[in-house]
């Protein structure tokens, strides 16, 4: 089982949701969707929440570009970043572990490849429907996604994405291949 720690609000996250099915569907892998909050993780391991429009981010733009043409996937980076997803996650970490693969991907391209913006709770009632946004006001879900981050941190993680094959950590769209390679062993030696 592929565990897949994200934050819609992860760029490269979303590269890698593109790319985590064909992955899986390759190696007769099971993929548990656990969305999480990156700005939790970012505060517990010291990591800087906001980027000014310096070297690092300017050079993240053009990677994340390059990352796009190579996959063929579009990418328009929001005019707001980091993008506050706490509603967005909220609604994923409530939803069934069946639909959360498909629920997420409505939300990772609407924002990255159409650009809304779903910190807006119009646009994200829009993309997930009433009953979704209306579930957010039980609390539930914060307590959710404040355990899975803990789970997360606990384990490792200290950014978006993050698989886990058993114990071992892959950061990174950029690791997947990693990824593949422990589970083809693991394979071989079981």
């Amino acid at each position: 089982m592929i565990e897949f720690f994200y934050d819609i609000g992860s760029p490269y996250s979303y590269l890698a949701s593109e790319r985590i099915g064909a992955l899986a569907e390759r190696t007769d892998s099971k993929v548990w969707w656990r969305p999480f909050l990156l700005s939790g993780v970012f505060r517990e391991v010291g990591a800087d929440l906001g980027m000014s429009l310096g070297p690092q981010q300017r050079n993240m733009v053009r990677d994340l570009g390059r990352w796009a043409e190579r996959l063929g996937l579009p990418l328009r980076f929001p005019t707001v970043f980091p993008v506050p997803t706490a509603d967005a996650m909220g609604v994923l970490v409530l939803a069934d572990r069946a639909d959360r693969a498909n629920l997420s991907h409505v939300l990772f391209r609407a924002l990255w490849a159409e650009g809304r913006d779903i910190s807006d709770l119009s646009v994200l009632e829009d993309l997930v429907g009433k009953e979704r946004i209306a579930s957010l006001k039980q609390g539930e879900a914060k307590v959710k996604l404040e355990r899975i981050t803990q789970e997360a941190i606990a384990r490792g993680a200290f950014g978006s994405p993050s698989f886990f094959l058993g114990d071992s950590l892959f950061f990174g769209n950029d690791r997947l291949d990693f990824l593949e390679e422990a589970i083809r062993r693991s394979e071989t030696v079981g």
